[in-house]
């Protein structure tokens, strides 16, 4: 396999489809923990303690600090959602 076949169905740099995707997620809110905590109304603690358990909003790590697409959170609220029914 040559140098030009190794990826060749992955966008590459300069690539428009690879440049919109880029502009697209650099386009998304991101919360911080805290952030997070203060619009759901619990401690910090509480939204770490949902990470351990793998019960928290779907989070990214940039540059090696913790944030959470605000699209994913409200997903995330949405099918956490309890109405009278579930009761």
């Amino acid at each position: 396999m040559t140098a030009e076949h190794v990826g060749a169905d992955q966008p590459q740099r300069g690539d428009r489809v690879a440049t919109r995707e880029m502009a697209a997620s650099a386009a998304e809110e991101y919360l911080t923990t805290e952030e997070l905590a203060a619009l759901l109304k619990v401690p910090v603690r509480t939204v770490h303690h949902w990470r351990y358990r793998g019960e928290s909003p779907p989070a990214v790590k940039i540059r090696g600090t913790l944030r959470f697409p605000l699209s994913g959170v409200q997903a995330w609220i949405k099918a956490n959602t309890e109405t009278t029914d579930d009761r």
